[in-house]
Parts: C-alpha cells; sequence; structure tokens
C-alpha cells in the first residue's frame, strides 16, 4: 500500500467529535428508526397481501356489488409513503437534537439532500426516472454517524460552543445597527445601553414586548453572564417570552441590574457595573463576526 492509499485509507471517527451525552440520544434516535423501518416493511408486506386478497374476493362478485372494507384502514400507498418519509424525518431529528442543544442554525435541507437520492422534480412525468428514484431510495438506510459528519462540516472548524457564541454574537450585531442608514441603534452611558427600539407597548392587557432583535441581545446578556444560553434566569425566560406586565424587569444577576421598557420604544439595560456594559458592547454589540 503506497502512500495515498494509506492517506485514504484513514477513516475519522465522527462520533469522538461531540459528547457521550449526544451520541446516546443519537443511538437512541437510530433505535427508533431503524424498529420503524422494519416495522414499516412488514405492514407494508401484510398490506399488499391483504389487498390482494380482497381483490381475489371482490373478484367473485358481480360488478359494483362489493365494498372496500379495508377502506384507509389497509393502505399500501400510506405506508409506502411513510416508509419514503421516515428516512428524512430521521435525519431531521438527529439535526434538531444538536440545534436546540447547542442553540445553533444548521441547513437541515443540504444535509437531507446530500444523503437521500435527489426527488425528480414534480413536474417530471418521465416514468423512468421516477422507478429510478424509488429503487434508490428503497435501498436507503441512513446512519446517524453520516449525519453527524455533514453536521461536523457545518461547524466551520469551530466546536458547536464556538458556533453558537460566534452566531449569536452575529445577531447582536445586526440587532444593534441599522443597515440601511450605516449608524448604532444603540448608546451606552455609563453603565446603561439604550437600544433606539427595542420594545413595543399597548394600553390593555400585559402591555410591553421585546422585539425580536432585542431578544437576541438578552440571549446575548445571557451567554456573557453564564457562559450559555441554556441557563435561563426567571427574569429572562419573562422577558424572552410573549409579552410581560412590568415596564421594569429587575435581573438582579452579578452583571445585569434590570431591563426598562418606554413607550417611545427604548429598551434600557442596566449593568451593575459601567465596565460590565462597556465589555458588553465590544463583545457583542461591536463584533462582526
Amino acid at each position: 500500500m503506497n502512500l495515498l492509499e494509506k492517506f485514504n485509507a484513514v477513516t475519522v471517527d465522527v462520533t469522538a467529535k461531540v459528547s457521550e451525552a449526544d451520541n446516546k440520544i443519537c443511538r437512541s434516535l437510530q433505535k427508533a428508526y431503524d424498529n420503524a423501518c422494519v416495522s414499516l416493511k412488514r405492514l407494508l408486506e401484510v398490506a399488499q397481501e391483504t389487498v390482494s386478497i380482497q381483490n381475489r374476493d371482490a373478484a367473485e362478485l358481480p360488478e359494483y356489488h362489493g365494498s372496500d372494507y379495508l377502506g384507509d384502514a389497509c393502505s399500501v400507498s400510506n405506508i409506502h409513503s411513510r416508509l419514503q418519509q421516515v428516512h428524512g424525518i430521521f435525519i431531521s431529528d438527529v439535526i434538531r437534537w444538536f440545534r436546540d442543544t447547542y442553540k445553533i442554525d444548521l441547513d437541515t435541507d443540504a444535509i437531507r439532500d446530500a444523503i437521500l437520492p435527489e426527488k425528480p422534480d414534480r413536474w417530471d412525468y418521465d416514468r423512468n426516472t421516477w422507478q429510478q428514484y424509488e429503487t434508490d431510495l428503497e435501498k436507503v438506510h441512513v446512519r446517524y454517524e453520516d449525519v453527524l459528519e455533514h453536521i461536523i462540516a457545518q461547524l466551520d472548524g469551530f466546536s458547536f460552543e464556538e458556533k453558537a457564541l460566534n452566531e449569536l454574537k452575529a445577531k447582536c450585531h445586526e440587532a444593534a445597527y441599522n443597515t440601511y442608514r450605516h449608524e448604532a441603534t444603540y448608546n451606552q452611558k455609563k453603565a446603561v445601553i439604550s437600544l433606539e427600539y427595542g420594545c413595543t407597548y399597548r394600553d390593555w392587557g400585559n402591555p410591553w414586548r421585546l422585539t425580536e432583535a432585542a431578544k437576541n441581545i438578552v440571549k446575548g446578556l445571557i451567554m456573557y453572564e453564564y457562559g450559555s444560553i441554556v441557563v435561563m434566569p426567571h427574569p429572562y425566560t419573562v422577558l424572552l417570552g410573549y409579552d410581560f406586565l412590568q415596564q421594569i424587569v429587575e435581573v438582579n444577576t452579578t452583571k445585569v441590574v434590570s431591563m426598562k421598557c418606554f413607550k417611545n420604544n427604548r429598551l434600557d439595560i442596566r449593568f451593575t457595573k459601567e465596565e460590565y456594559a462597556r465589555e458588553f458592547v465590544e463583545m457583542f454589540l461591536e463584533a462582526n463576526v
């Protein structure tokens, strides 16, 4: 074996690039998917046999004197369709675990398209094209390691935590700047950061609500304080919810005191120290990752 052959023979264990907790979830998803595939194939065989028996019995009756006793209870078409869909569902489930756990953006469609046979255009009426697609799809059985390989590729060399931080910083920067006017939509005065448009007000029910852009900045605050947005103290759950009653939401953490809404849409974030406000601006609002 020459050097090139040796290099090509080297395989990378992608499961070693994620935690054991992640692998455990993926193995459980794999087991559920594997069993579903086996069960659906058995159901398809039973349904085909059952329908065949009903058709044979119906052939002995005069035309229009027999009913479809099975109806949709034994639909070969539905079972076959589900058997085709289950591969994409499994891929999406694995991706969703990593996306929700690490709060990162992943291109589900790109990964699905890379793993599964290309589906013909809905307006393509060529029978051979569709038959080839059906044949290719019947051979598919997805391994979670294959999905994980594409997920790792989308990290661009970063860890999950690094990618999550970079994406959050980019969202905070976007939320703090007006791209049309090319200027910041916030200002810092000592320990207070004021967002130009961070909330909305109505004069009924729970009157206050943060804008989606401001919610990204709140997630940045959580990351800045705790190093993760998995941790979610109650005041932050209030702010990230649909709407809330209090004009001033007391946070009272090590770095953040409170957030105050104004009817003119201004939102003030008060830090415990001016240096924390300045550091947050440098890390999250000025950072254009």
